[in-house]
């Protein structure tokens, strides 16, 4: 009795209707199956298209990978070049600072060289002078004697001018068989109250003589650029003698 129970109760749930997810989840697996097979059948009756989609999938895969290889070799480049560009800035810096504590040190000492000297008293610098006319001298004649102290650096000549005006003048000394002693160009004339129109010329004590005649040729700039002779002056050199110490 019990058996026939048993028995009733499992014909009654095998044939009980099957429920909607049954249905659905038999009808998916069915379709992939069915979506598989319809695939593998096309390939097997057109294997030249088989072979083109594996071709065409095996070169796109070639390509992404040898994209991927490039874009890594840029990106090393580009780490690279960043490394190098870091440690040029840090090289510049460093020049940089090596060039600051130099200028620094340049100026320091720029500015101690610019310091004026204190001349002690009594020991300026001399400079010996004389005015003079235009003219040669001749014996009997007041001469042109310029005296030249022990302790001067330099001559000063002021040499008087006529009413001619020249933009600027050029004077040349020389001795009197002609040899070239001192030039000095760009001159200009100044008024002075006492003797007219003058120029100042300055010559090296060194390059003058003792007791030697000197010839001064001064020539003007005219207007039309042309240069012209102006006057000539003489004089001569008396140096003086070192005082002895006491």
């Amino acid at each position: 009795m019990k058996f026939a129970e048993s028995l009733l109760d499992y014909a009654s749930k095998s044939e009980s209707p099957l429920t909607p997810d049954h249905v659905r989840a038999e009808g998916s697996e069915a379709f992939h199956l069915k979506e598989w097979f319809g695939i593998h059948n096309f390939f097997q009756l057109h294997p030249r298209a088989a072979a083109i989609v594996f071709t065409s999938v095996v070169a796109v895969s070639i390509c992404l990978l040898v994209f991927d290889l490039k874009l890594r070799d840029k990106l090393r480049e580009f780490q690279a070049e960043q490394a190098h560009m870091v440690a040029e800035k840090q090289q510049l810096s460093a020049q940089m600072k090596t060039l600051t504590e130099e200028l620094q040190n340049l100026s320091v000492h720029n500015d101690r060289d610019l310091k004026p000297a204190v001349t002690p008293p009594g020991q300026g610098i001399e400079v010996a002078q004389l005015t003079i006319a235009p003219g040669l001298l001749r014996s009997g004649d007041h001469q042109n004697v310029l005296v030249i102290s022990p302790g001067a650096s330099s001559a000063r000549l002021q040499l008087k001018l006529d009413h001619r005006e020249y933009s600027s003048y050029s004077a040349s000394l020389e001795l009197p068989d002609g040899t070239s002693v001192y030039e000095s160009n760009g001159l200009k004339s100044q008024a002075s109250q006492v003797h007219g129109k003058t120029l100042l010329v300055t010559l090296p004590a060194d390059r003058l003589q003792d007791r030697e005649y000197y010839l001064l040729k001064l020539q003007g700039t005219a207007p039309d650029g042309s240069m012209q002779t102006v006057d000539e002056y003489t004089f001569r050199i008396q140096r003086k003698a070192r005082a002895l110490p006491k």
